[in-house]
């Protein structure tokens, strides 16, 4: 990259990580540890101006991403989708304890993933970023303004499960919605 001293400062960086561990950065940066994944990323970032906050607020940034061995630590999704679906068999063996503490007693492993991912003038563009696995898809929309510390994410979520019905197996889905919206220090 460079860093020029000529007018305003300019930052112009081109960058390619390969199997770049989320779970370390996002451990170091942000205190979470339940998160695992080797990604690639390619890409570029350009901003300007003589104050953090007008650089910040300058960003404009292009990647193309590849997540892999993506793994969600005390997040039991498959083990919740198949005890919703053997209630239909077997309801009084199931949840013996609070879902909160139920959905905690495993992890999830989900398939890999790609897609861009893009800053425009500060603001992180998250266009359609689609996770799945056996029993789930999910698709996240929004946009994470770095200027002004506020994120609005969108994302709808399927679950599929089998179960057991007098006619045999059968496959039912349920869909929700899920939205995160308002400053960093409170979401």
């Amino acid at each position: 990259g460079n860093f020029i001293m000529d007018g305003l400062p300019q930052l112009i960086l081109t960058y390619n990580f390969e199997r770049f561990n989320i779970g370390n950065f996002l451990a170091f940066f942000f205190n979470i540890d339940n998160i695992n994944a080797l990604s690639n990323v390619a890409g570029n970032l350009q901003t300007y101006g003589n104050t953090p906050h007008i650089m910040i607020k300058q960003i404009k940034s292009k990647n193309k991403y590849y997540v892999a061995n993506l793994t969600v630590d005390k997040l039991a999704i498959p083990k919740i989708i198949q005890d919703v679906a053997d209630m239909s068999v077997d309801p009084k063996s199931k949840f013996n304890q609070p879902l909160s503490e139920e959905i905690r007693l495993g992890s999830t492993n989900f398939n890999s993933t790609n897609g861009e991912l893009n800053i425009v003038n500060g603001i992180v563009l998250i266009n359609n970023i689609k996770l799945s696995m056996p029993g789930l898809e999910a698709a996240t929309a929004g946009k994470i303004d770095l200027v002004n510390k506020l994120i609005k994410i969108n994302s709808i979520i399927k679950f599929v499960a089998q179960y057991q019905s007098r006619k045999g197996i059968e496959k039912t889905a349920l869909t929700l919605t899920h939205s995160l919206e308002g400053d960093f220090d409170k979401v």
